[in-house]
Formats: C-alpha cells, structure tokens, sequence
C-alpha cells in the first residue's frame, strides 16, 4: 500500500485532539478498559460534571485465589 494512503488513514482513526471541557462525557460500552479510565481521568480532572455509560455488561470472573496471589507479587502488594 502507499505510504500517503496508510498515513491518511491513521490520521483519520487515531485522532488525537487536547480535551476541552463539556457538559458530558459519554462512554461507549465495551471490553477496553481505556475509555473508562479516559473517562474518569476527564471527570477528575473537571472537563465534565457527567458520566454518561452505555452499553457495558458486567460480567463477573471468578479467579483461582493462585492466579491472584501470582498477580498480586507481580504487582508488588497492589492488591492486599
């Protein structure tokens, strides 16, 4: 592929513009865990005054108590 058409493209889909401040912030549903944080971030640092999820399904997982105590030592203690 041309190097112009690739760099077209990812301009088109990796937009990257400075937050500027909103009455909401929406957050579309999924399994990324970026745009929630994104979100809290722009929340907690004031650009919003709401949160507006939609569309996210909690589904709970239930770790083996090795599995978490393997995560946790890699985390140096994060989760005692």
């Amino acid at each position: 592929m041309n190097k112009k058409i690739i760099d077209d493209i990812t301009d088109f889909i990796f937009v990257s513009d400075e937050p500027q401040e909103a009455d909401i912030v929406f957050l579309p549903g999924g399994s990324n865990p970026l745009p929630p944080e994104m979100a809290a971030t722009l929340y907690k640092r004031g650009y919003a005054p709401l949160l507006l999820p939609s569309g996210f399904e909690l589904r709970a997982r239930v770790m083996p108590r090795q599995r978490v105590e393997s995560m946790n030592h890699w985390r140096g203690g994060a989760y005692d």
